[in-house]
């Protein structure tokens, strides 16, 4: 099934999610299926911090095993941190 991938929705752009290749995907289990990290959250209005999660995003999908991976991953968490301080 094709799931329209909702961070690049929110960015205005139209693509499907490619699911288990994206760094933002939750494996599921026996009991729940698999679905993106943000699907609950409320990204509405907040197009900074979507643009920050499609770099980041972009960054993990390209980043070399190692240095760059970590570097990618705690930028992540930086901005995760200082997005609740709104």
């Amino acid at each position: 099934m094709d799931t329209p991938c909702r961070l690049d929705a929110l960015a205005g752009r139209d693509t499907h999610c490619s699911e288990q290749r994206c760094p933002f995907w939750e494996p599921g289990g026996a009991a729940l299926a698999g679905r993106c990290v943000f699907d609950r959250v409320d990204l509405a209005g907040r197009s900074g911090f979507v643009a920050e999660l499609l770099h980041i995003r972009n960054l993990l999908t390209t980043a070399a095993p190692g240095n760059d991976e970590r570097d990618a991953w705690h930028q992540f968490h930086q901005l995760l941190n200082e997005s609740g301080e709104e």
